[in-house]
């Protein structure tokens, strides 16, 4: 569940001397203009061959730590390590820094799982419609929903592990999963203040803590705002409609024009409303509220998908694992 962990922390002299004397240093950024020099190096696990990136800079005493903790335990990210075992990870790494790492600060978190579909990911996209308030973006294989500080992000697991393998990657499908179909929905915390809010946190909390991240309860916070992200975003539909029942010219042409809508495809109308807007032909707010009260038939007289249902369930399914 827990993808990637950025952290930071304020620490000592004695604590970057212990890490300076641990790591394996593999470069040093000078930034000259703020008379700053960062040291960057790795720590590795000898059982999966994985690496865990770490950075110190004696100048303002800070170390920070960037991991996948699914990598560097398991030897890919195509399983989930359990809760438990990152807790022991970063139990590890401040036993060889002498620093306990549950104080660190945690700058950025990846909360992510991958469901098992009948159909490639790609399938699924075009039934996955604009967010009110996100940049929605196409690109390769991969589906994002952008915004300042956060970030969705759909896409193939397996053509991801593939595409790594060209350039070099080591990650391989587990042998139990080859062949399948995997759907990565992946929902990125760019930022301390989106963790705190995340947790539950203050709104004027802007530090949150590793140790507050990885509680039962913020891991439970954690899965309920991953899944309702996942709901917020408007799902294609579609629309039963028989022209046998007498209902009338009026009734039956108004039918007519739903149905059109509908085969047209909510993602489409909304690209043209969003073109209208760019091009100054909707300028009000009144104006933008009428254009989308085109798409009302949408949420009143149409059905999900039946690709839609199916993910909608294996999205529900998908649950973190703590020990």
């Amino acid at each position: 569940m827990l993808d990637w962990i950025q952290t930071y922390s304020q620490v000592g002299a004695d604590t970057i001397k212990q890490v300076e004397s641990q790591i394996v240093h593999l470069s040093k950024v000078e930034l000259t203009q703020f008379g700053l020099t960062y040291h960057n190096g790795y720590v590795s696990n000898p059982s999966t061959g994985r690496k865990l990136g770490v950075s110190y800079n004696y100048d303002n005493e800070t170390i920070s730590v960037k991991a996948c903790p699914n990598k560097f335990i398991l030897g890919n990210n195509v399983q989930e390590a359990s809760i438990r075992d990152v807790n022991f990870m970063f139990a590890d790494l401040g036993d060889m820094f002498s620093y306990d790492f549950g104080e660190a600060t945690v700058k950025r978190l990846d909360i992510t799982h991958t469901a098992q579909t009948e159909l490639i990911p790609m399938a699924y996209y075009p039934f996955m419609c604009h967010q009110k308030t996100f940049f929605r973006e196409e690109k390769n294989t991969s589906l994002y929903y952008k915004q300042q500080g956060f970030t969705k992000l759909f896409y193939d697991k397996v053509n991801e592990v593939d595409k790594r393998k060209t350039w070099g990657g080591k990650q391989k499908i587990p042998q139990e999963l080859q062949g399948k179909n995997l759907f990565r929905f992946e929902m990125r915390l760019n930022s301390p203040k989106r963790v705190s809010n995340a947790i539950g946190l203050p709104t004027t909390e802007s530090k949150p803590t590793l140790y507050e991240v990885v509680q039962d309860s913020s891991i439970e916070l954690l899965q309920k705002l991953w899944l309702k992200e996942y709901n917020n975003i408007d799902k294609m539909t579609e629309l039963p409609y028989d022209f046998t029942n007498k209902k009338g010219a009026k009734q039956t042409i108004k039918e007519i024009i739903e149905v059109a809508l509908c085969q047209t495809g909510r993602l489409n109308i909304e690209k043209l409303i969003i073109q209208a807007e760019n091009c100054g032909a909707i300028t009000t707010k009144k104006e933008r509220y009428d254009a989308r009260k085109v798409l009302d038939v949408f949420k009143t007289r149409a059905s999900k998908s039946n690709l839609i249902l199916e993910l909608d369930d294996k999205i529900k399914s998908c649950e973190p694992k703590l020990t």
